[in-house]
């Protein structure tokens, strides 16, 4: 991260923060008052815990001049650039490898910043490195823009080993979990492991009986729901009271 980037977030973007974090909480927390001020002392820890909060979302999430600088990411992102074959940071800038889609990301980028207004666009494509979502949402009072990727078709940015960490899952059973979440089918995981599809069956029996699903498709859906807090860059350990 730049020094400026830093300041920026320090100076201006963390009062922002804090009243999203208090209009989240207030509801159910009483102690936290939605009309904090924002030089209030407590303000800063709560811009702390958004950034915490961001980074261990396995969503890549940026915040962006108009002229689509980086200006600061969530450790997904950060991965994202590091491994992604569509998005890369080109002088300082987020961009699209594909020159039209680089432009319409441009553009968009500009236009949420001065409209005000957000915006979902999409790069549907048959190149696999080329399928995504982005999620763009100006930033109240700076002129600046928040940006969600999904990248469509590339791995999920997870924790190495998160299934086991979630569930306690055997080691088996986790290669298995986690090639589900990524939609595979189980003659895709018998192929890839060289194993019996019957044996492939049996391990999601037990996937079934220990996360209380009915059926793969359902088993597929929670599991891809709970790697929504999975980022690549957390560091995860079972819980002490995970099953195996």
């Amino acid at each position: 991260m730049y020094a400026d980037s830093r300041a920026l977030f320090a100076e201006g973007l963390w009062r922002l923060e804090a009243k999203i974090i208090i209009s989240r909480l207030a509801e159910s927390n009483a102690t936290l008052d939605a009309r904090l001020p924002a030089d209030c002392p407590s303000a800063q820890p709560l811009a702390q815990a958004t950034r915490a909060l961001l980074d261990i979302l396995s969503v890549p999430v940026f915040v962006l001049r108009p002229n689509s600088e980086i200006l600061d990411s969530n450790a997904a992102g950060q991965e994202l650039l590091r491994v992604s074959r569509a998005f890369r940071r080109h002088q300082n800038r987020l961009v699209i490898r594909r020159a039209a889609d680089a432009a319409a990301m441009a553009e968009a980028v500009n236009r949420v910043a001065a409209r005000g207004e957000p915006e979902l666009i999409r790069f549907l494509t048959r190149q696999e490195e080329a399928s995504a979502l982005m999620h763009i949402r100006p930033l109240e009072g700076e002129p600046l823009v928040l940006v969600a990727i999904s990248e469509l078709r590339a791995p999920l940015l997870l924790a190495a080993g998160w299934s086991r960490a979630a569930f306690g899952f055997s080691p088996q059973n986790a290669a298995l979990a986690e090639s589900l979440a990524v939609g595979h089918s189980l003659a895709d995981f018998a192929t890839a492991e060289n194993l019996p599809i019957g044996t492939v069956r049996t391990r999601l029996k037990k996937l079934l009986m220990q996360t209380g699903m009915t059926s793969q498709a359902s088993l597929a859906a929670m599991l891809l729901r709970a790697s929504a807090v999975m980022s690549a860059a957390e560091g995860l350990r079972a819980s002490p009271n995970g099953r195996k």
